[in-house]
């Protein structure tokens, strides 16, 4: 890892660390806030300069119908059968138990009043529905941008940090 890497690194932790142990709830929560900002501000910057190093978005939609064209369609180069429709439900009902899991029903708890509820709600749906296609997108643009620079990528999972690694300077590609 180069030195600016591990500087961004640690200047994340250093805040996250203190923010919670002097801030308790409301330090943890302003810590979500700047981390959820981070990463929205990374599904955006990442892609983006991943497309413009790939040629544009013309270039990147080319490599990706060469390399996986299964990607571009909405079912996946599959039928619509019995089978794809219960994967696509399921897929769905994920966010039935979203609001089960403890890290989210603990920001629910600490509302103020039940009329907040409404803005909390907005707030929450608006964060997974802009993450969530940030994520995709970084996704679809990272195989035109493997392809495109003839990498060899043993995890997949690691794409948007390799694209951050390669294409943006080293305290950035820390703190992404």
């Amino acid at each position: 890892f180069d030195g600016d890497y591990l500087t961004g690194m640690l200047l994340v932790t250093g805040v996250t660390l203190a923010y919670t142990l002097f801030g308790g709830f409301l330090g943890a929560s302003l810590t979500d806030v700047v981390q959820g900002l981070m990463m929205v501000i990374a599904l955006i910057v990442v892609p983006v300069a991943a497309v413009v190093a790939v040629g544009g978005l013309g270039e990147a939609g080319s490599l990706i119908a060469e390399v996986a064209p299964d990607h571009l369609s909405l079912l996946g180069g599959t039928a619509l059968t019995g089978g794809t429709v219960l994967a696509i439900v399921s897929a769905l009902a994920w966010g039935l138990g979203y609001f089960g899991q403890p890290h989210i029903i603990v920001r629910f708890m600490a509302l103020r009043s039940p009329q907040e509820a409404k803005s909390a709600r907005r707030i929450g749906i608006s964060w997974m529905v802009v993450s969530l296609a940030g994520a995709v997108f970084s996704g679809l643009v990272g195989i035109a941008f493997i392809a495109h620079r003839g990498i060899d990528l043993s995890n997949p999972e690691t794409v948007v940090l390799l694209m951050s690694q390669t294409l943006l300077h080293p305290f950035v590609a820390g703190l992404v």
